[in-house]
């Protein structure tokens, strides 16, 4: 699981034990609409990787006739990964 971030109505603070800011927002209307969403993203990471793996591994293609979405996410996956 990925380190879990905190939202505390500002910015992002990471998941070291001094909570460093990982980003700020300078306004409230884009705390208020982004700040929850980017403390849920590593949430949300790792529940559309479980499901596309799940869907790849077990899902034929007789039942999913679309495949679409689950590669366009499969793909957003490894933007998202982090490369050395």
């Amino acid at each position: 699981m990925r380190p879990e971030l905190t939202f505390d109505g500002f910015g992002i603070n990471g998941p070291d034990e001094y909570r460093s800011r990982v980003a700020t927002f300078t306004s409230d209307e884009a705390g208020k609409t982004y700040g929850n969403k980017f403390a849920a993203a590593p949430a949300m990471y790792e529940a559309l990787k479980e499901l596309v793996t799940y869907l790849q591994d077990h899902v034929e293609d007789a039942v999913l006739d679309n495949w679409a979405p689950v590669l366009k996410a499969a793909y957003a996956l490894a933007q998202a990964e982090v490369k050395p």
